[in-house]
């Protein structure tokens, strides 16, 4: 019977090694713990193997196992405890077991070991289910050699078509370009990049109609020497949001709406209304985060006719201070209504219109009269009434006035009788003293040339 695998001692031999640690070669997922077989077996799914795909590595004679079934580990971690189950003395068993169909399920049983009656006799048949541990630990440990590895994707993420994304790795004493190839449910799809320069990344613009699944993996190969590696775990290609012309989408613009699919591209729609309805705010937008409404301080209307000087704070308009609807009079009662505005009503209050032939004074429809007094004369009462052409409020006539004493005006410099012709020289002189402004006298009195401007020396 051939022994495919290979027993290891840590330590002399014996059972020197009973109670020791297990780690495990490579980063994977357990698939069946020690309890599920009477060898002791423990057994880790590795994916992406570079040259292989997917592999399995079988750990026999454990007692126990210190993870548990599904569990991901990752390169060195310890996942068993050596003991003597299935065996005479403390060792471990370790195998390395093919995807034979490429189809990513274990061809044999966890527990399954082959037998002189059996299989176990053919070396074809093993060799073509297992892998000699040594030389492969040795061709795929870190640091044995040119080496490239698939950063991204790396298993579990969803890509969606239609997108851009960049596929990442890293490359060790490798030359020359790189072939990077899509395998979906271990079955290869076209290269992306049948010889890229070995940069360390490449752009992956995904079709939009691109076949999508869940059991994606990236392969990268050197184009010179047998250099392989995958992503370690499956990722996932969802159908884009522009599979379909015309389908709603999102543009990644906030300031759009409406945007929709054409040839697999999201196309704006319209712009975005941001506009509040608010004076008070200047409305924009921003790409990143839609519509900005910022308060300002301009001047607005709060609606109330009763305040001036209305300004916007804090986003809304705030009343300015109060109208001031005083008209002066004492015949008005003022007042300020919000709809319209200022209100002077006319009131009935006491009153005194300054007349002196008028008595029981009183406000009426906005101004101040009184009764007349019967017989009162109102000449020299220093108000110039209906009649008069002056009033100097006394009816005495004297030198340098302009008013006689019945309230009629006198020419400037003439006497009060009304006939002389012309001036005595003490009015000749007044004028003349007037003309240089030592007198004082009412231009439209003293103005004796009648040219409308004033008293001059030639006047005199």
């Amino acid at each position: 019977m051939l022994h495919p695998g290979e027993d290891w001692n840590k330590n002399s031999g014996g059972n020197s090694d009973c109670e020791e640690t297990i780690h495990v070669i490579g980063d994977g997922v357990v698939e069946a713990v020690p309890s599920d077989c009477s060898w002791g077996t423990l057994i880790v799914r590795h994916e992406g193997v570079p040259g292989y795909g997917t592999l399995w590595s079988v750990y026999g004679h454990l007692d126990s196992a210190v993870v548990s079934e599904a569990q991901e580990v990752s390169r060195g971690d310890v996942v068993g405890i050596v003991a003597r189950k299935g065996t005479d003395y403390c060792h471990l068993h370790l195998e390395i077991r093919r995807d034979r169909d490429g189809n990513g399920v274990l061809d044999e049983a966890p527990c399954f070991f082959p037998t002189n009656a059996g299989s176990g006799n053919d070396p074809t048949w093993v060799n073509d289910r297992y892998l000699d541990p040594s030389d492969f630990i040795d061709a795929n440990a870190p640091g044995s050699g040119p080496a490239l590895v698939i950063t991204s994707p790396d298993g579990g993420e969803d890509w969606e078509a239609g997108t851009t994304q960049t596929i990442t790795w890293t490359s060790e004493s490798v030359t020359g370009n790189v072939q990077i190839q899509p395998y979906l449910n271990g079955v290869p799809q076209t290269n992306l990049a049948a010889s890229a320069p070995n940069t360390g990344e490449l752009v992956w613009s995904i079709p939009y109609d691109y076949q999508t699944g869940s059991g994606y993996l990236i392969s990268i190969s050197a184009m010179e020497g047998a250099v392989y590696d995958f992503s370690n775990s499956k990722f996932t290609i969802l159908a884009g949001e522009c599979a379909v012309d015309e389908a709603p989408c999102d543009d990644g613009d906030a300031c759009t709406v409406g945007d929709s699919c054409s040839g697999g591209v999201c196309e704006a729609g319209s712009a975005l209304n941001c506009g509040d309805g608010k004076l008070c705010t200047d409305d924009s937008c921003d790409s990143a985060s839609g519509c900005v409404n910022t308060n300002n301080t301009l001047p607005c209307d709060d609606g109330d006719a009763c305040t001036v000087g209305d300004s916007c704070s804090g986003g809304a308009c705030r009343a300015g201070s109060a109208l001031n609807c005083g008209d002066g009079k004492l015949c008005t009662d003022d007042s300020c209504e919000p709809a319209t505005g200022c209100v002077n009503t006319n009131n009935t209050l006491p009153c005194d219109d300054g007349e002196t032939c008028t008595t029981n004074d009183r406000c009426d429809a906005g101004a101040c009269g009184g009764d007349i007094v019967p017989g009162c004369d109102p000449c020299g009462d220093g108000q110039i009434d209906e009649g008069e052409e002056c009033d100097d409020g006394d009816r005495e006539y004297r030198y340098g006035e302009f008013c006689r004493a019945d309230c009629r005006a006198v020419p400037c410099g003439r006497s009060m009788d009304t006939s002389t012709v012309n001036p005595s020289a003490s009015e000749a002189l007044f004028v003349l003293l007037a003309a240089v402004g030592r007198e004082t006298c009412d231009p439209r009195i003293c103005d004796v040339t009648g040219g409308g401007d004033g008293v001059f020396t030639t006047d005199a």
